[in-house]
């Protein structure tokens, strides 16, 4: 094998290798609810148990320790739209069953 043909095997491979890096990174994009998460992870010693028994309530981050922003409201379904989303699983379940058996 030359060298060229050498050079051209090993680009395409590290193309691919970058691609997956980037998709992998962009699916992991950190947010400020997930920073403030890490934060209060920092904070507490590495242990999900001790930031939900965290009792700094003045800290202005206590709000969002969960990883969750309470400012954000629920969403709230119509009957109908409970209806259509039930149905949806249902058959999304149906076709995963099929695919396994």
């Amino acid at each position: 094998m030359s060298k060229s043909e050498d050079k051209g095997k090993f680009s395409s491979a590290s193309g691919v290798t970058n691609r997956k890096k980037a998709a992998t990174e962009k699916r992991r994009a950190i947010t400020p609810v997930r920073a403030i998460r890490a934060k209060c992870l920092d904070c507490s010693g590495d242990s999900a148990a001790e930031v939900r028994a965290c009792e700094l309530t003045a800290c202005p981050l206590y709000p969002f320790r969960l990883g969750k922003n309470p400012n954000r409201a629920g969403r709230e379904l119509s009957e109908e739209q409970k209806a259509k989303c039930t149905a949806a699983l249902a058959r999304a379940r149906e076709a995963r069953q099929g695919i396994t058996a």
